[in-house]
């Protein structure tokens, strides 16, 4: 699918003429430097995947990758990834300070000119008000707290939301732009595309507030401070699961609601991380036959073994019919009205580097660090939640905004369609009217001024009018034979009349 097509989409769906910004976004597997052999591996490979965007800083214009972090706060340049001192457009403050936040690391408040590579008319732009200074935090890429800085080489963008304080303590990235009025409010958001490769993933929005229209409505979630992070995430009323989808509460459905029903929205994973009770439901009531035959295999991360998943041989016949029937994952929020659903094809995936790979990948994954399933106590709901579902997302007043389509109902429709026959219909009566009347009124004019005109005497009557009177005899005459012949007219009616009486008397 090519840019241009994809900026159609996105532009037909959600109005996003609006946005101030929408820039691409990438993935990037940085580990893959420090645990080479894992390339092959597709969960090492989506466990380690970053998604990133590109931008332009200090006065060389230097490319930086920003990794973009939903469960982190600040923003982040690590000093090994561009030659800051070198950049004439580059300040920075002469003390130093750690930031408990970014694993107490050390480094300077700072300031240099950045901008953004973005889309414009379905063109990507190399920047953007390049010669504006943004704020952000240098940090020294080797510490001494720290073994192995996977991330020394590149800038670290946190979009959780924040604490009311964070701002006063160190630059966050959707401010820093704010204030730099790169951007004209603190609104962000996703659209990811469905089918990815590595150089396709989606773009992220940056800008004004979106209205709403005819193809969407807009639903406002609140979030508050929990577990002393705050955390972007829904509260729902209810996250249930049942064999044949549906709220039926009978032994046939297995239905089964959760504990936990607060879910963490972290839109940059590449995957989902799942509750131990939904891990002990798919698996004795999915996947517990396809274990047995070793058709399906509970594998741990290589990567990080902490997590693991549900990997399937996707040619089995067995796999293919139990798949059919694979569960769905329901969201209730009952102030809203919403439910949200993941199904099968939301919560797997092929490999899409390596078409010889014929295994199908669950895309949950699951925490059990030497047996503590239950420390992971809420969902996290990353890429394949947002690939369905649109949100976006204001750090100023905490605020998530999830943009519904709206139900065409077929009867309104057809309310519609006949309406819209009836407006044709009166406005072609209207206009055949109109020209009934100019016709008339053409027709009165030309009965008026042609059809009414003196007829014109013919050449013989202007000759016997001459002759009469040059001769005043002959013209005398002429008009007593004429006054003679209408009374001879009118004498012979009262004959045919009197006639007519008295055949009736008879």
């Amino acid at each position: 699918m090519n840019i241009q097509f994809k900026v159609i989409i996105i532009i037909n769906f959600i109005k996003l003429s609006i946005f101030k910004l929408i820039i691409p976004l990438k993935f990037i597997n940085i580990n893959e430097k420090v645990y080479s052999e894992f390339k092959k591996d597709y969960l090492s490979r989506l466990y380690s995947s970053n998604l990133y965007i590109n931008f332009t800083i200090g006065s060389n214009k230097e490319v930086i990758k920003g990794i973009l972090n939903m469960s982190q706060v600040g923003f982040f340049i690590y000093e090994n990834s561009y030659n800051y001192n070198i950049s004439s457009s580059f300040m920075r403050n002469n003390k130093s300070q750690k930031f408990y936040k970014r694993n107490n690391e050390e480094g300077f408040i700072s300031n240099d000119t950045i901008c953004l590579n973005y889309i414009n008319t379905f063109q990507i732009e190399k920047c953007k008000n390049d010669k504006t200074s943004v704020s952000f935090i240098l940090l020294k890429s080797k510490q001494i707290n720290i073994d192995k800085n996977i991330y020394d080489k590149f800038a670290i963008i946190g979009l959780q939301q924040n604490d009311y304080f964070d701002e006063n303590i160190m630059p966050l990235f959707i401010h820093s732009l704010k204030k730099a009025n790169i951007i004209d409010s603190y609104l962000f958001s996703f659209i990811f595309n469905k089918n990815e490769l590595n150089d396709n993933i989606g773009y992220l929005l940056l800008g004004n507030e979106i209205k709403e229209n005819n193809t969407f409505e807009i639903k406002k979630f609140s979030t508050v401070r929990k577990y002393g992070h705050p955390f972007w995430f829904l509260s729902f009323n209810q996250i249930c699961v049942g064999l044949n989808n549906s709220y039926d509460t009978s032994k046939n459905n297995n239905f089964q609601k959760f504990h936990y029903t607060e879910v963490e929205l972290v839109a940059s994973l590449p995957y989902l991380v799942g509750i131990y009770e939904y891990n002990i439901y798919i698996k004795f009531n999915f996947f517990y036959n396809l274990l047995s035959e070793k058709i399906c295999e509970y594998k741990s991360v290589p990567i990080n073994p902490d997590f693991s998943t549900f990997v399937c041989d996707s040619k089995s016949k067995k796999f293919i019919e139990a798949f059919i029937k694979f569960p769905k994952l329901f969201f209730i929020h009952d102030e809203s009205n919403t439910t949200f659903i993941l199904d099968k094809n939301d919560l797997f995936s092929y490999n899409l580097n390596n078409k010889s790979d014929t295994y199908i990948y669950f895309l949950v994954l699951f925490y059990n660090h030497m047996g503590k399933y239950d420390e992971i106590t809420k969902f996290k709901l990353g890429m394949p939640f947002f690939k369905k579902y649109n949100f976006s997302f204001n750090p100023d007043d905490r605020i998530i905004n999830y943009y519904e389509k709206k139900i065409v109902n077929i009867n309104d429709n057809k309310i519609n369609l006949q309406n819209k026959e009836k407006d044709k219909t009166f406005i072609k009566i209207v206009i055949i009217f109109f020209l009934l009347i100019i016709f008339f009124v053409l027709g009165v004019l030309f009965h008026k001024n042609i059809v009414k005109l003196p007829r014109k005497k013919i050449a013989n009557e202007l000759e016997d009018e001459y002759e009469y009177k040059k001769n005043p005899i002959l013209y005398k005459n002429k008009k007593n034979n004429s006054n003679n012949y209408d009374i001879n007219k009118e004498d012979t009616k009262n004959l045919q009349s009197i006639e007519f009486r008295i055949k009736n008397i008879n």
